[in-house]
């Protein structure tokens, strides 16, 4: 299904091109320390999480568009797990994102960029006639993999994602 159909289905909003979910607009000059403030946050519910600093790791957006294998959980709730795909494409200079949760049969769409080591994504969803809105940052863990951690509008807890390459987009 093509980019344009899945918004249209989904009755989304065109992409904003910043989520307010904190002090500001996230850019280059603060996407480290909103990582690190997600981290900071999650750790205090959960258990601390092995090192996730790759700072070395330095990847072109090309080598990252693919067909993704992704599993994660909900803020407060890491012992249910959800499982689904994420694709990503870089068109015009942005990524473009499309989430399917399996559980739910969900789907998101999202837009961002990258900086460094660090992938931005603003996503936007559709669910019983309510838009949803948040933002997930991924830390590159290996040139086929990242995790990361996402907040929700109304929701002040993040949620954990890690995102495995299962294949390469076809351009």
């Amino acid at each position: 299904m093509s980019w344009e159909k899945l918004k249209k289905l989904l009755k989304l909003p065109s992409a904003k091109e910043n989520i307010l979910l904190l002090d500001g607009p996230t850019n280059e000059l603060n996407i480290k320390e909103r990582f690190e403030q997600f981290k900071i946050a999650y750790e205090q519910e959960h258990t601390p999480l092995d090192t996730l600093d790759n700072s070395m790791l330095q990847l072109k957006p090309e080598d990252i568009e693919g067909n993704y294998a992704l599993k994660g959980h909900n803020p407060g709730d890491k012992d249910k797990m959800y499982y689904g795909h994420l694709n990503l494409r870089y068109i015009g200079g942005k990524f473009k994102a499309k989430w399917d949760i399996a559980i739910s049969g969900q789907g998101q769409l999202g837009e961002g960029f990258l900086y460094d080591d660090k992938l931005v994504l603003n996503f936007y969803y559709h669910e019983e006639d309510e838009e949803y809105a948040g933002m997930v940052i991924y830390q590159l863990t290996g040139p086929h993999s990242f995790k990361g951690f996402w907040i929700e509008e109304g929701i002040f807890s993040p949620g954990y994602e890690e995102c495995e390459l299962k294949n390469r987009v076809l351009v």
